[in-house]
Formats: C-alpha cells, structure tokens, sequence
C-alpha cells in the first residue's frame, strides 16, 4: 500500500494515519507548537521523497 508515494509500505501508510488523526483529536496547546511539530517532523518526510 501507498500513501501518496509518502508512505511505502501498509506500516508506514497506518502509522501516517495515526499521527494525523492524532493531531486531529489531540492537538498541541498553540498554533506556533504545531507549526514547530510540522517543521520537525512532517516536513523532512516530504523533503526526502522530494
């Protein structure tokens, strides 16, 4: 399974959906915290495949 080409594998692609899902239910105390998080972690993801 493919998750956008992001993630390649079924693994991967569920633990993609979490962390969304996650973000989604649970978010970070301000924008400016979630923006950090995206930097960090979201971010490089899409500049490696880029």
């Amino acid at each position: 399974m493919s998750l956008t080409r992001i993630a390649p594998d079924e693994e991967a692609a569920g633990w993609t959906v979490r962390v969304v899902l996650a973000s989604s239910t649970w978010p970070l105390p301000d924008a400016a915290a979630e923006r950090r998080a995206v930097e960090r972690f979201v971010e490089p993801v899409f500049r490696s495949r880029g």
